[in-house]
């Protein structure tokens, strides 16, 4: 049997779901995955078929549109998506017709968040499709949308309302692309004004920890929380000898990366950490990103890098300064080690809060109120509070005795009739 998996954006955005395809290829489906071009290498590697969808994220973030958005999402999540849909319109006619192409001959279709089109393409071609998605989604009243700042408890009606708005701003802001293109293309009728809810004609596949994010009640059953999705990145990869000796010259040090964010000031933002680790006296791993935190420093007690595998490194590290992406919080999280989390955007500032109220963090600090001082002061708190130290352990041990791929594979089983319901795993 044959499955297209479709996603869009960084490499946060695509390792859950290349993860999640290598676990399926190996329970026995053959499996393609349709991601930006500049990851072909990288999923091709892990042996999956390849196929592109246009659109290179970190130039279109780079652009006008693309900054505009960057800044919006910094101080009014009311136009998370309609500042989005202006970023991705130069493309989004070529990404509809790339996983349409991508989907050719498939017997089941996976999707994430931004791959929008794949029920659309679903209905046409009348075989099963899942939404997999890296943060809670569809409305609840136990918690207000990832994609609204963490606010005080304001009551079940206001958490469900917050789910319903963003919804609605998501499928308006593309309403008119996508129905132009389901008639034009697919021959379909277009969808009402308001939409379809994610829930009511797919099963969700969500791709983090219970433990994270327990369940609500008032999920149906079509919603399974599966655990992460982990890649095993480590698998033919070795450590530069450069690091390795780092690593040896004395206590462990502090990881300090932002994966995909573009920062406007990032000589400040690397002058600032630099500061801090100074003012904690640690040693400090820093990871250039998107962001391009400065590679170039010269000192002992810091070593900077391009890219490296979470699972390797973070083990070894005595804190992780990170940005809250949904991928790296989960890697945080599995090492067990205590983290400091400094949220950017969308549902980073969701993740920066859970993991405070988990026990694993000190309270967020927003990016662009990061200083040298907020930043040492919460590195202190990790690095000392006994506290902190032991939940992030025990977590850790759960996280890592969880098995998200393989749950996810036996769901897929079922809803694809391969294997009896006593196979499933519950989620």
């Amino acid at each position: 049997m044959h499955i297209t998996i479709l996603t869009f954006g960084s490499r946060g955005d695509v390792q859950p779901y290349l993860a999640l395809g290598v676990g399926l290829q190996q329970a026995g489906y053959n499996v393609r995955l349709a991601a930006p071009p500049p990851f072909a290498d990288f999923i091709q590697s892990k042996g999956l078929e390849f196929m592109p969808i246009e659109g290179e994220p970190q130039a279109m973030l780079e652009g006008e549109a693309g900054q505009k958005w960057l800044e919006n999402n910094k101080n009014n999540p009311l136009v998370v998506f309609s500042d989005y849909a202006e970023v991705v319109r130069p493309v989004l006619r070529q990404q509809f017709d790339c996983s349409l192409a991508a989907c050719e001959g498939t017997d089941a279709i996976i999707y994430g968040f931004l791959a929008m089109v794949a029920p659309h393409i679903a209905e046409a071609a009348n075989i099963p499709v899942f939404l997999g998605m890296l943060q809670p989604y569809t409305p609840t009243t136990a918690f207000p949308s990832v994609f609204i700042p963490p606010n005080p408890n304001l009551g079940p009606l206001y958490n469900w309302g917050s789910h319903v708005l963003m919804e609605q701003l998501f499928w308006q802001s593309f309403r008119t692309e996508i129905n132009n293109w389901r008639q034009e293309v697919l021959g379909l009728s277009p969808w009402s004004w308001w939409g379809h809810s994610a829930a009511s004609i797919q099963p969700i596949l969500l791709g983090y920890s219970p433990i994270a994010v327990p369940k609500p009640s008032d999920w149906s059953l079509q919603h399974h929380v599966t655990g992460y999705w982990f890649l095993n990145e480590e698998q033919n990869w070795q450590p530069p000898s450069d690091l390795l000796d780092f690593l040896a010259a004395g206590e462990k040090p502090v990881y300090i990366g932002f994966g995909s964010m573009l920062d406007r000031c990032p000589e400040k933002t690397t002058e600032n950490t630099i500061e801090a680790l100074k003012r904690t006296g640690k040693r400090g791993i820093l990871l250039k990103g998107w962001g391009g935190l400065d590679t170039k420093i010269d000192s002992d007690d810091i070593f900077t890098i391009e890219s490296i595998p979470h699972s390797w490194l973070f083990p070894q590290m005595s804190a992780i300064v990170h940005h809250g992406g949904a991928g790296t919080t989960g890697a945080a999280l599995r090492s067990g080690v205590p983290m400091v989390v400094t949220p950017f955007m969308a549902d980073q500032p969701f993740w920066s809060d859970r993991m405070n109220k988990l026990g694993v963090a000190p309270s967020p600090i927003p990016h662009k109120e990061m200083t040298a001082e907020t930043l040492a002061r919460a590195i202190t708190k990790v690095t000392e509070d006994e506290r902190i130290k032991a939940r992030s352990r025990q977590l850790g041990e759960q996280i890592r005795a969880e098995d998200g791929i393989g749950n996810t594979v036996k769901l897929i089983d079922r809803y694809l009739q391969r294997k009896p319901e006593s196979n499933l795993v519950p989620a």
